[in-house]
């Protein structure tokens, strides 16, 4: 079984699944064979019928490579790729492969069920950015990794179809900030993509980043850094506010009065009594009790 499964993971699928072409299913936790279940895998099945102008909302240059089954493998930031990884990915295609011989395996007609062949099957590999790890272990396979700028690399030389997804350069091409999220490199999300990521913040739906997921802390920090200011008073629980903000962004909107209070008690204390009994009353009273006088 898979043990790569992040907090990334469950929204990951269910952004796949929400803005896959109509003509693509997608489901989670594939069973690659009987005896083999990967959690982190999504498996994606073509309909018999296609519509080719349908490329879906994301991940819009990859579908062109789905024959009839595409097993995917996402490498979130939390856990990116590593070494074996690509071993493992062709390993749970093989296995795929194996476990689909029967005569009546695979539907690729309306009336017509075959035995799987090698080129009915894509592999998919998703990652954040093209890494070196990725392309050593590549080159030790004896592949290579086909340059483009699209995003969408083929990895050719592969026993089977074998496509590598750079999210950073696909999405920047297709300009889509869900991708790009994905990818850690979105820095300013548009209102629509805040309330996509807030749905899928925490929560009780299955496909949620939660807290028990391992990567949960690099989520969440995300999350935090690309919230403007005043979304964070509102939406957010005190200790998490402040986190990554600049100290002129933790003072912004609050008057001169207002923003001594956010000093420290030690600092408060180096001003002049003379200064202090200029300031309203209020503040007056609330400075006395932080300085205990």
């Amino acid at each position: 079984m898979s043990t790569d499964k992040t907090a990334w993971h469950p929204p990951f699928l269910h952004l796949v699944d929400e803005h896959r072409p109509r003509w693509v299913h997608v489901t989670g936790e594939s069973i690659v064979a009987v005896e083999l279940r990967a959690d982190a895998l999504l498996e994606v099945l073509a309909d018999i019928t296609r519509d080719p102008d349908d490329h879906g909302e994301v991940l819009r240059g990859m579908w062109r490579f789905l024959v009839w089954v595409g097993l995917l493998e996402f490498k979130s930031i939390s856990r990116p790729f590593r070494s074996g990884d690509l071993w493992r990915l062709l390993a749970y295609g093989f296995a795929w492969m194996a476990s689909h011989q029967r005569q009546d395996a695979l539907l690729v007609g309306e009336n017509t069920r075959r035995a799987a062949m090698r080129d009915d099957l894509t592999l998919f590999l998703v990652v954040a950015q093209v890494s070196k790890a990725l392309t050593a272990e590549i080159h030790d396979l004896g592949y290579t990794l086909e340059a483009n700028e699209s995003g969408y690399l083929p990895v050719r030389g592969s026993p089977l179809r074998l496509v590598v997804v750079d999210l950073s350069l696909a999405g920047a091409q297709e300009r889509n900030e869900l991708m790009l999220w994905f990818a850690g490199v979105l820095e300013s999300p548009s209102l629509r993509t805040r309330g996509w990521l807030h749905q899928r913040t925490r929560g009780k739906g299955a496909m949620n980043a939660t807290p028990e997921l391992e990567g949960w802390d690099d989520w969440l920090s995300q999350y935090i850094a690309a919230m403007p200011p005043e979304e964070r008073l509102a939406g957010l629980a005190p200790e998490q506010r402040l986190a990554g903000l600049a100290p002129e962004q933790r003072l912004a909107g609050l008057t001169p009065e207002e923003a001594l209070l956010a000093l420290p008690a030690e600092l408060l204390r180096s001003f002049p009594a003379t200064y202090l009994a200029t300031l309203s009353e209020p503040i007056q009273a609330r400075i006395r009790a932080r300085l205990g006088r």
